[in-house]
């Protein structure tokens, strides 16, 4: 386990404990989705550290070696040679601060796109929630929990949601959905590629999305969503 990972663990620990959240472990319950792991999501870590290496390489080359041209004085003899010289101080540190900033935001965003990469995501009763947890009173007598676990989480960490707020939505292509939580900035992307539901691999794109809006809408409405989005079973191999 990298350093950054293991910071990263530190980190998020607090906020995203499944006991914290009144969710007891999961190691006996399969996901209801599980998406394989992607190679941008493997190498996250290796490119921060990547970019934050050019970052400091590149904010040390314009503080100690980013000059200008200064020309002779007119009375200097013919023979004479411009010379180079460090740029003043403050353009140094300006530029070298610059730098900094874009590969901080960079490595921010690199961390961020993994944070919203689904992992694993579980569909529990709503009696599995501890009813001294936060999230207990939010839970509706029918409701269900979902727990969202993102490429950042262990088997022990998640954000969990009630069911009724979460919904699906359609991805930038095909292979792809979107997971959307009520009063949560943003969406998390779900794979489709070689993904799971419920612990089995679907024999197409449609099967795999007819599954999990089964689970999100019900039969029919589900399929009513999923037409809704312009898929159709007979545009599935």
């Amino acid at each position: 386990m990298s350093f950054l990972h293991r910071l990263t663990i530190a980190f998020t620990r607090r906020q995203d404990l499944l006991n914290k959240q009144g969710i007891q472990l999961l190691h006996d319950v399969t996901p209801v989705f599980e998406a394989k792991r992607r190679w941008t999501s493997r190498w996250t870590y290796t490119l921060v550290l990547t970019q934050l290496a050019v970052t400091v390489a590149g904010a040390d080359l314009i503080f100690n070696h980013w000059t200008e041209r200064v020309d002779p004085p007119a009375d200097a003899p013919p023979d004479a040679k411009p010379e180079f010289r460090l740029r003043p101080v403050w353009q140094r540190i300006a530029l070298a601060t610059g730098e900094y900033a874009i590969g901080a935001a960079i490595a921010y965003l690199l961390i961020n796109m993994r944070s919203r990469l689904v992992r694993r995501l579980y569909v529990l009763p709503g009696t599995a929630v501890n009813a001294a947890a936060p999230l207990a009173p939010k839970l509706r007598p029918t409701d269900r929990a979902l727990v969202v676990q993102n490429a950042m989480h262990w088997r022990g960490q998640g954000k969990v949601f009630p069911f009724s707020t979460t919904r699906l939505d359609a991805g930038s292509t095909d292979s792809e959905l979107l997971l959307k939580v009520d009063g949560e900035s943003g969406a998390w992307l779900m794979a489709l590629q070689d993904a799971k539901v419920d612990g089995e691999e679907g024999s197409s794109m449609w099967d795999l999305k007819k599954k999990l809006y089964t689970t999100w809408y019900g039969e029919k409405k589900g399929l009513k969503e999923l037409a809704k989005h312009g898929w159709e079973q007979s545009s599935e191999p």
